[in-house]
């Protein structure tokens, strides 16, 4: 928690670059909404992991991007791979964690988005019971696995 801590200014350090109200207002939203950001960050990081069980019936599924979301899914009676789509990554840092319950031949293909990658990827299976994987939203249209 100290790295989010560390990036919220104690002072307001205006750039010269802003001579005019039309240059200070833009300017002062995005500062108090990348701060909201960092409340929301440290807050959510607080409050822990909300689970998400998934029927198999579901797949496709899309998977709903909030903080520390943990995903299960699959399940014993499985008859082919459970597809989980992450949505756009868009570099909020945000993770979504992915379990694998059952212990069929079937996999957990998680997927993304568009041109979007995971690790370099397109998907990333998960092949054996109790396996998991956490996703991080590191920047426009990469996750990153923690």
């Amino acid at each position: 928690m100290a790295n989010l801590t560390r990036t919220i200014p104690k002072r307001l350090d205006l750039p010269r670059s802003l001579n005019s109200q039309e240059d200070i207002i833009p300017y002062i939203h995005n500062l108090v909404e990348s701060l909201n950001r960092q409340n929301s960050r440290i807050s959510d990081a607080l409050q822990g992991p909300v689970f998400t069980n998934v029927p198999f019936s579901a797949s496709p599924y899309t998977i709903v991007l909030s903080t520390n979301t943990a995903f299960v899914g699959a399940n014993a009676n499985a008859t082919t791979d459970f597809i989980a789509n992450l949505p756009p990554a868009l570099g909020t840092q945000l993770s979504i964690i992915v379990k694998k319950l059952d212990s069929n031949a079937h996999n957990i293909v998680v997927t993304a988005s568009g041109t979007d990658t995971i690790d370099g990827s397109a998907t990333y299976s998960l092949t054996t019971q109790y396996q998991f994987v956490r996703l991080i939203d590191s920047s426009q249209g990469v996750w990153l696995i923690y």
